[in-house]
């Protein structure tokens, strides 16, 4: 903008200096008839010369005076057309004032020779030089005259040069503005092509990466199909192969209950095969995990087990779909995956048993997680080296009461913790009972429920604080029926069972027999939603209703004759809340996981719920308790961070001399 004004202003000066260049020009020609006005002027004086020569012919002197006079009106008039075209020049009045003066002196000069034509010669000869010293005067104005228009033609012709110059040089910036202009356009189009081939290489980028995307999925499903349709062979075969064995009598058939409410030919009620003698004296085959013959229960399993590869043990948060699982219940995600009603019964149960809540209460990213740490779908279900193998030999309470008594004084009992104030320089720790007892670090291994029986000084941060508002503990109810025999064993079944009939108050029982055979029972637990809906019986009504559906599931009368009947409603724990874990709603995990284990300040958080193997079983409270106590020891600098995670080596079966013993490897 600023280029395009300059020349605007450059060519507006240029016309200016034309029009004072044309009128110069004019004001020339103007000062060429001035000339032959002069010359006019001395031919007037040669006739009067003449006149004076020829003093004696008066009246010829007089013709020639008016001949005179009429010139001298010519040149007056002539002097009036000077003087007008004089107007439009200033600078040339001054030259025209001395024509004029000139004039009237030869005018003058006429007068006095008309009026005095008799004078002498001497008059005469006054005039000759009055004459003579106009002419000078004239001829010094025409040389002046010849000089300024020399000097106004060459400041044309500079003026004409600068002219073209500026011409000259205004093209060139013009040329000079259009190739800027251009090669701004060309840096443009460049730019553009340069983006363009960025945004090529970035969708050929992405497109390389949805096409390995695919190639994985197209594997995963193909690995599915193979792995579903080696599936249905197998459990085909196990089926022909349990047909073959029942017809020969080596296994007892599994027992079925045909309510009017379910459809015919279900298993409500399964008995898994025992593996002693049978009838006719020989050793039957066990039929393990007896739930999973199924081709749909299978299915379902397949695909819980393969969900949960993704999740990470440590940080189940970060998994690839973690917001999406998080914000989906376990029914929903059954609804999905399941394809048949019996599958969903099982389904629902599955999560019944395990967590003790219900498939709408818990995350499927939380649940996900749950099963593998677990160690997936079958070993955590399985009697046979998984979750639900073994008991201790007179209770597992004998293992807090053998360290009790190692360590002596320093374990106090019956003394709830108040409060916790970590302010001053050291952890100052208060009980009910009003003792004191001050520590460098503190551990505290309650579910995190439980946090909120105690006060902390200062207060726990925000996230820890609203995690120990959000986690509920599970509901179940553990009941001991005692008979005077194993009359189930007698009939050939090991007394594991799993009701799925939706009215039944117990979901799974195991045979608690003692190993020597003595004291027969069967324990069974209350599961979720019918545990809070039990809950408001008396002991006595849950018993009869718990032995009424083993007698139909059973099918003997012998179930409802109980000698003794033993229970534990774990909802009523004051110092528990629950049973057998904590559990996440959806949207919990993600948001306030990363704080479950987390320090505050030198409080440290242990408890089953902080695990990560076999959470919610006491395997996961001893691997939470061992590394709270390795974090204190990082912090006091006795062990470097990199020993804060140590991994536990697995247990196997040693089986020798007809007895099984769990030893750790060497």
């Amino acid at each position: 903008m600023a280029t395009n004004q300059s020349l605007t202003l450059n060519l507006k000066v240029l016309h200016n200096m034309q029009r004072t260049v044309q009128s110069r020009s004019c004001r020339l020609c103007t000062s060429d008839d001035d000339d032959d006005d002069d010359e006019d002027d001395e031919d007037d004086d040669d006739d009067d010369e003449d006149d004076d020569e020829d003093d004696d012919d008066d009246d010829d002197d007089d013709d020639d005076d008016d001949e005179d006079d009429d010139d001298d009106e010519d040149d007056d008039e002539d002097d009036d057309d000077d003087e007008d075209d004089d107007d439009d020049d200033e600078d040339d009045d001054d030259d025209e004032d001395d024509d004029e003066d000139d004039d009237d002196d030869d005018d003058d000069d006429d007068d006095e020779d008309d009026d005095d034509d008799e004078d002498d010669d001497e008059d005469d000869d006054d005039d000759e030089d009055d004459d003579e010293d106009d002419d000078e005067d004239d001829d010094d104005d025409d040389d002046d005259d010849e000089d300024d228009e020399d000097e106004m033609m060459m400041m044309m012709m500079m003026m004409m040069m600068m002219t073209r110059m500026m011409r000259m040089m205004m093209m060139m910036m013009m040329m000079m503005t259009r190739m800027m202009m251009m090669m701004m356009r060309m840096m443009m189009m460049m730019m553009r092509m340069r983006m363009m081939m960025r945004m090529m290489m970035r969708m050929m980028t992405r497109m390389m990466m949805m096409m390995r995307m695919m190639m994985r999925m197209m594997t995963r499903m193909m690995m599915m199909m193979m792995m579903t349709r080696m599936m249905r062979m197998m459990m085909m075969m196990m089926m022909m192969m349990m047909r073959r064995m029942c017809s020969t009598g080596k296994v007892v058939p599994v027992q079925r209950l045909l309510p009017s409410h379910v459809e015919p030919h279900r298993p409500v009620g399964l008995q898994q095969p025992v593996e002693d003698d049978g009838p006719d004296g020989q050793r039957g085959n066990a039929v393990v995990q007896f739930l999973f013959f199924r081709l749909s229960s299978c299915s379902a399993c397949l695909i819980l087990t393969l969900s949960t590869r993704q999740i990470p043990r440590e940080a189940p948060w970060r998994a690839p779909h973690a917001e999406e699982w998080d914000k989906m219940t376990m029914l929903q995600l059954f609804e999905k995956i399941c394809w048949t009603s019996t599958v969903r019964r099982f389904a629902t149960l599955f999560v019944r048993v395990n967590v003790t809540s219900e498939p709408h209460e818990v995350s499927a990213l939380w649940f996900l997680w749950y099963v593998k740490q677990c160690g997936g779908t079958m070993r955590i279900f399985s009697t046979s080296n998984g979750g639900q193998e073994r008991k201790f030999v007179g209770g597992s309470s004998q293992i807090s009461e053998c360290m009790a008594r190692e360590l002596g004084d320093q374990v106090k009992l019956q003394s709830p913790v108040y409060s916790i104030d970590q302010s001053g320089d050291a952890v100052v720790v208060e009980t009910l009972d009003k003792q004191t007892y001050t520590a460098k670090y503190v551990v505290v291994a309650t579910p995190p429920g439980l946090n909120l029986k105690m006060h902390f000084n200062p207060e726990l941060p925000p996230l820890r604080n609203q995690l120990i508002h959000r986690v509920p503990m599970g509901s179940v109810i553990k009941c001991m029926v005692y008979y005077k025999e194993n009359f189930w064993r007698k009939k050939g079944y090991c007394g594991s069972m799993v009701i799925e009939e939706e009215g039944s108050p117990i979901g799974l029982t195991l045979d608690d027999t003692k190993p020597d055979g003595s004291v027969p029972a069967i324990m069974g637990f209350i599961l979720a939603r019918q545990c809070r809906k039990l809950s408001g019986l008396t002991k006595h009504e849950r018993l009869k209703r718990i032995c009424e559906i083993y007698s139909r599931v059973l099918d003997s009368e012998e179930a409802l004759h109980p000698v003794h009947y033993e229970e534990k409603n774990w909802c009523e724990e004051e110092y528990s809340g629950g049973c057998y874990t904590a559990y996440f709603p959806p949207g919990i995990l993600t948001q306030y996981g990363k704080v479950l284990r987390e320090p505050v300040g030198r409080l440290y958080f242990a408890g089953t719920e902080t695990a990560t193997e076999w959470s919610g079983y006491m395997e996961g409270a001893v691997q939470a308790g061992e590394r709270a106590a390795r974090e204190v020891m990082c912090a006091m600098g006795r062990i470097p961070p990199s020993q804060v995670w140590q991994t536990e080596p697995q247990s196997v079966v040693l089986i020798s001399s007809g007895r099984a013993d769990r030893q750790n490897p060497t």
